[in-house]
């Protein structure tokens, strides 16, 4: 069973009440009768949890780039912004959108404003 802590007693009492956890207590705070927090005795599992979003396609899309183009991965920040923009601008010139709420019009099915 959990016991329940106010916010001011976690903060008043910081060092015992972690004393309790270190011991197998697990305490949820609380602010304004409101559970807000869970404190538990920390195991090397919580270290190897799952991230909170999935991020199998973006794991899958970053490794299939980096193995298109490995210069990526020594890129500085920089030097990916200004490579970025070039590419921007030359994809931006056979378009034939001005800007891109005027893509984004057609894209939805709206004839772009003129």
């Amino acid at each position: 069973m959990a016991k329940l802590v106010q916010v001011r007693e976690l903060k008043n009492q910081t060092t015992q009440l972690l004393r309790n956890v270190e011991r197998g207590v697990t305490l949820v705070v609380t602010r304004r009768g409101k559970p807000v927090a869970t404190l538990k005795k920390f195991e090397t599992s919580d270290l190897e949890q799952k991230p909170r979003y999935d991020t199998a396609i973006w794991d899958h899309l970053s490794s299939r780039i980096a193995k298109r183009h490995p210069q990526i991965r020594t890129e500085s920040a920089d030097q990916a912004h200004r490579e970025f923009e070039r590419l921007t601008k030359k994809a931006g010139s056979k378009l034939p959108f001005k800007t891109w709420q005027d893509a984004d019009r057609w894209a939805k099915g709206r004839v772009p404003k003129r």
